[in-house]
């Protein structure tokens, strides 16, 4: 991850790191890019592989925050500037560090700095960074619809399309992702499946729940849920696809003749009588069953 390597390389322009194994300086930064990218920090596997608990990277983890949080203002700016390069992904400008108060009572930036893990525990809630709730650090990103409305989301929840997933890294912390087969209102739409899911997801709502609510969510004209299917296909997510396939499925189910799938979805019938006739003919034995 190019973020990791980021934060790491921050390290060889600051003596205070001379004191930690390189070893340790990798498993903080590891730890503290999942913490920015709202992962669980540390976890049994990482300790087994790193023999370093969460407690054993706290000193570390605190002086390494300082430095990240203060790029903008240190004199050695060499490794954030390598960084903002498009092949580094600009990783050393899509983390939103400087928007945030985060000076000590001293006045010195991450003195006052605190961590969620104990002792006890080597895994610690991912819910702060460094003493920052990382609810406030959610990184969001902007989604542009094909007649040019904007709407901006959060990362999470944008990435459970695979395409946005996949064009959120070729695009600047500041450029909507283009999204050029989608309407703005069908795409509001999407969203709002994707933060219910999320949510969902997040909070452990109850299977039942969740398919109530898609009940009524896919409970719209032909158009929209057309619609949504083509979006739901361009988008690359599977269970919103799916979801409204299951409901056409449903409606044809619902008719009990060709005819009448042609009227309930307004399809028109370009077989002549003998072309029928002939179709007919040919698959009998399905009308046999």
């Amino acid at each position: 991850m190019p973020f990791v390597q980021y934060i790491a390389e921050l390290t060889l322009q600051e003596y205070r790191f001379v004191r930690y194994r390189p070893s340790m300086i990798a498993a903080t930064a590891v730890c503290l890019a999942r913490q920015v990218f709202r992962l669980e920090p540390w976890n049994a596997t990482l300790e087994h592989y790193t023999h370093y608990t969460y407690t054993d990277l706290e000193p570390c983890l605190k002086l390494l925050g300082e430095i990240v949080l203060t790029t903008a203002t240190q004199s050695l700016q060499a490794v954030k500037e390598k960084y903002s390069q498009s092949k580094f992904n600009q990783v050393s400008h899509k983390v939103p560090f400087d928007a945030f108060e985060l000076m000590g009572s001293s006045g010195r930036a991450g003195t006052q700095f605190s961590t969620t893990a104990t002792s006890e525990s080597t895994s610690t809630s991912a819910s702060t960074i460094v003493g920052v709730p990382v609810e406030i650090m959610a990184t969001k990103i902007k989604l542009l619809a094909k007649d040019g409305k904007e709407f901006e989301v959060e990362k999470e929840v944008a990435c459970l399309s695979e395409t946005v997933k996949n064009m959120v890294e070729d695009c600047s912390p500041d450029e909507a992702v283009p999204l050029p087969n989608v309407e703005s209102s069908i795409l509001a739409r999407v969203i709002e499946y994707c933060e219910y899911h999320h949510k969902s997801t997040k909070e452990n709502i109850p299977e039942d729940d969740q398919n109530t609510w898609d009940k009524e969510f896919v409970r719209v004209d032909d158009e929209i849920l057309f619609n949504m299917i083509l979006a739901a296909n361009f988008l690359d997510i599977k269970t919103l696809l799916d979801l409204t396939c299951k409901k056409v499925a449903e409606y044809i189910k619902e008719c009990k003749t060709p005819e009448e799938i042609r009227k309930r979805f307004n399809i028109k019938n370009d077989f002549t009588p003998e072309e029928e006739e002939e179709v007919r003919r040919e698959n009998a034995w399905c009308e046999d069953r």
